[in-house]
């Protein structure tokens, strides 16, 4: 595969740095970003990886590759410091693979590549770019980024370009949302993740996608339950904590809204269906 530099677009929604010292673990549960792809590089410990129902373990050097999609858990190895680096992008990534896609479907998550440091280091000027206070930092990144993923793109992918400020904002409070969905989330924490006042928030959101935050949220606690439903034998109770409902008997009836079906009528209807497949 070599890099598309001329079909467009590749978009830029955050990067960051994970840190955990030893008897404070990395923890994230199930989750999945519908429209982002996310590349992580471990740089010190282990962690463990649950995606799409497999089981992957990634360590100092490695690098993840997780398509839009996905579902996957993380959780680094207790006893052990944590730290790497993340990338969360989204677009036609590589020529002749789907939307949204880092990486050949069936392909490993997991890869080495001698290029790691150099990537490493170029991903922490992103960082460094990225949280300035520079008129020109957006151009500034897409530089950096062009260079970060042409270097990945020897074996892997091609680079994107950044987006406007507000739109990156949205993508960031979607992938907070999407990662917490276990939770009692409001829209005064995911403004606070984000870094805007709740009614900007609320306006630009619905300005991009058509809802609130807050009903992106529902979204992707049904879409979590459902996949729950399918492939688990929580009981429903379960389910509804698992998806940051208080009670029972609201997860029934906000699922019903969404689907048409209660809960138990939707696992039976998808397991007979996949019986008969």
């Amino acid at each position: 595969m070599h890099a598309n530099l001329t079909d467009p677009p590749f978009f830029f929604h955050s990067a960051g740095e994970i840190r955990h010292s030893v008897g404070n673990r990395h923890l994230k549960p199930l989750h999945v970003h519908p429209e982002a792809c996310e590349i992580m590089l471990v740089l010190e410990g282990q962690c463990r990886f649950a995606l799409n129902q497999k089981a992957y373990t990634a360590g100092a050097g490695a690098i993840m590759l997780i398509n839009a999609g996905d579902w996957h858990a993380e959780a680094s190895v207790s006893g052990q410091p944590f730290v790497c680096l993340y990338l969360s992008c989204s677009g036609n990534l590589i020529e002749g693979w789907g939307t949204n896609q880092i990486r050949a479907l069936q392909a490993s998550p997991v890869h080495q590549t001698p290029e790691f440091e150099r990537l490493q280091s170029v991903l922490t000027q992103i960082l460094e770019e990225n949280s300035s206070s520079y008129a020109n930092k957006r151009q500034t990144v897409g530089h950096l980024l062009g260079l970060f993923l042409n270097v990945l793109n020897r074996s892997l992918a091609p680079p994107f370009t950044a987006e406007s400020d507000h739109r990156q904002h949205v993508r960031i409070a979607k992938r907070f949302i999407e990662e917490n969905v276990h939770t009692s989330l409001t829209l005064e924490h995911i403004s606070t993740e984000v870094g805007l006042s709740k009614y900007y928030l609320a306006h630009i959101f619905k300005e991009c996608t058509g809802i609130s935050p807050i009903q992106y949220a529902i979204q992707c606690r049904i879409r979590a339950s459902q996949h729950l439903l399918v492939h688990s034998a929580l009981n429903i109770q379960q389910i509804a904590r698992r998806t940051g409902y208080k009670s029972e008997t609201h997860f029934q009836q906000a699922f019903k809204k969404a689907t048409g079906k209660t809960p138990h009528k939707y696992r039976t209807a998808n397991k007979e269906a996949s019986a008969n497949t």
